[in-house]
């Protein structure tokens, strides 16, 4: 695969919010640039290597240069993710995998199994199609031995099961692992990272999939895959019982859009547990005993149980701290986590006023007082209260307006603090802009950005930013808003049918 322009040298400075890096040039200028890689980076990210950056063709685009090399001991490593598909698929055109030679046809990105394409597609008269699945591969903790993945995805072990399938109905499937380095003759799984993946690559073996390493030849002008490296026959460890990370959510639920923003922002796959709030799933025996305080969300690591939104945020964040959406100082840390605690004390709370007045309320239709209190307010062992001072027929108008004061305020603070830069702490997005997203969101769904689009203009763009982001498609999906599944009615309880 040749660069189709000269890349630049740099040095780099830092990778952060997973696509971005900031580049210091041979020119002296420093950039910032997209990073093509989701994963941990492992070992190809140290601060001041030298690294090649390729230039954007798209004059409109944002980021103008793409992260390509980095230099690691002598060598070149390929850190773009994007780039292995074309690699794998000119080499098995010029036949340099001879593994995979004698198709006539070869595409790409061809739809099959649930949801997923494969990578290449190699098909031929009289003989099974061929499913190619191309892993891009960097890690190296030992001389010599590459190794993959270098961090948990359930949709890579998903794939393998897929591809199992495919095999199943009579069809070929090849696992390609491309190792975008030269300095490495053997190529093992890193079970110790993702047991599960190891373990699932071992499964579908004993089916029929096969799996080939290629290592590559680098230069700043071209990539090459070109020589077979073999693959260590390691047993994986067996699969983990629990799953990795478990979240327990609702769709429309605000504090759960938090955690999924914050799982998505951090590349974090899920096994996702959907409560239906409406039918009081959140009130099971059952789900109780994983929060004892009756709402959503709830995560499980493995057997440790984690509850609250923000506590949960942070949670994953430091526990996996790629792509770290906390500061780096101590100063910083205690600015984000002021705004944290200001967010759940004060638009958290009052984000819920308007949205039973406005959505929730005929839920309770029919309802009395007495029965309201017995079956709807009195079974909730955090929102008592709440419910007790909402009763059957809706919060009072001075509630409400008393809520949007709240907001108001809310959004003056953000104001003022967005003059310093694109995010509340200013060139870092941070923990304390996911979790007051969600209830931006919630406010423009109920039709009432009013409350701060004239004053607070830099709210606005600050919000148009939040929904530019990757991750903002992944936590905001369909169905996730309430205009979505219910009728949108006045805030005042007094103007309702």
């Amino acid at each position: 695969m040749d660069f189709p322009d000269p890349l630049l040298r740099g040095r780099l400075i830092t990778r952060y919010k997973r696509f971005m890096a900031d580049v210091v040039l041979d020119s002296g200028e420093t950039v910032t640039a997209h990073c093509a890689n989701t994963g941990a980076m492992l070992g190809v990210q140290e601060a001041d290597s030298e690294v090649w950056l390729s230039p954007a063709r798209n004059p409109d685009r944002k980021l103008k240069f793409t992260w390509e090399l980095i230099r690691i001991d002598d060598l070149l490593v390929g850190i773009n993710a994007a780039h292995p598909n074309k690699i794998v698929a000119e080499a098995i055109e010029s036949g340099k995998i001879a593994e995979l030679n004698g198709y006539g046809t070869l595409r790409r990105e061809v739809k099959y199994g649930k949801n997923s394409r494969i990578d290449i597609l190699l098909s031929d008269d009289g003989k099974p199609d061929c499913y190619v699945e191309i892993k891009n591969v960097h890690l190296m903790r030992m001389p010599g031995r590459a190794e993959f993945p270098d961090s948990v995805s359930t949709r890579a072990a998903k794939h393998q099961r897929e591809l199992a399938e495919m095999v199943k109905q009579g069809a070929r499937a090849v696992t390609v692992y491309l190792c975008q380095r030269e300095d490495c003759d053997s190529f093992t799984l890193a079970a110790d990272i993702d047991p599960d993946y190891a373990a699932a690559v071992s499964a579908v073996r004993a089916v029929g999939v096969e799996s080939l390493c290629y290592a590559c030849t680098l230069t700043p002008e071209a990539i090459t895959a070109d020589r077979r490296i073999e693959i260590d026959a390691e047993p994986p460890p067996e699969p983990r019982t629990s799953k990795m990370l478990e979240l327990y959510h609702a769709n429309h639920s605000t504090c759960s859009q938090k955690v999924r923003l914050c799982m998505a922002e951090k590349g974090l796959d899920f096994k996702g547990h959907l409560i239906d709030l409406g039918a009081k799933e959140q009130l099971d025996p059952e789900y109780m005993k994983i929060n004892p305080n009756g709402v959503v969300p709830s995560l499980v690591h493995d057997d440790l149980v984690i509850i609250d939104s923000s506590v949960i945020c942070e949670y994953l964040d430091e526990v996996f701290p790629e792509s770290s959406l906390t500061p780096d100082n101590a100063y910083d840390r205690a600015r984000m986590r002021k705004w944290m605690r200001y967010i759940e004390e004060v638009p958290t709370a009052a984000v819920r006023f308007p949205s039973f007045n406005m959505a929730f309320l005929p839920r309770f239709d029919g309802l009395d007082e007495e029965s309201f209190i017995a079956e709807q307010a009195d079974v909730r062992p955090l929102r008592k209260g709440f419910f007790r001072r909402m009763g059957p027929t809706g919060f009072t108008d001075e509630d409400i307006k008393e809520s949007f004061d709240q907001i108001t305020r809310t959004a003056e603070r953000m104001e003022e603090a967005l003059a310093n830069g694109p995010w509340l702490l200013g060139d870092m997005y941070t923990l304390a802009d996911v979790i007051v997203a969600p209830l931006i969101d919630r406010m423009v769904d109920l039709g009432m950005a009013d409350l701060w689009e004239q004053s607070c203009p830099r709210v606005t763009d600050w919000y148009a930013r939040i929904q530019a982001r990757p991750a903002f498609a992944e936590a905001f999906y369909s169905g996730a808003r309430l205009t979505e599944f219910l009728d949108i009615r006045p805030w005042s309880k007094h103007a309702h049918g």
